[in-house]
């Protein structure tokens, strides 16, 4: 099977166990995925949910813990005014 998107064709040949699918020339994969992030413009919302995501499931699973509610707020706070704070020119 030949799979072709914007002008690069990649062998891939499928696997009997699973469905899985092996690529034959790895190099051209790896070129089409570079090539297909640089023309795909970044999604901030979509970006941002799966941070959340990995975020509450690293939570989940105990690997990070809730940082205590009120702990940075000092420092959020001087970030909030020097990026809200209109200066005078």
């Amino acid at each position: 099977m030949t799979l072709a998107c914007n002008g690069f064709a990649a062998r891939i040949q499928s696997c009997s166990e699973g469905g899985a699918l092996v690529i034959k020339d790895p190099v051209l994969w790896e070129r089409w995925e570079r090539d297909m992030q640089l023309r795909k413009p970044a999604d901030f919302r979509h970006n941002l949910r799966l941070l959340e995501a990995m975020y509450e499931e690293a939570r989940s699973l105990e690997v990070m813990a809730a940082p205590p509610a009120l702990e940075g707020l000092e420092s959020r706070l001087r970030l909030a005014k020097v990026l809200n704070v209109r200066t005078t020119s």
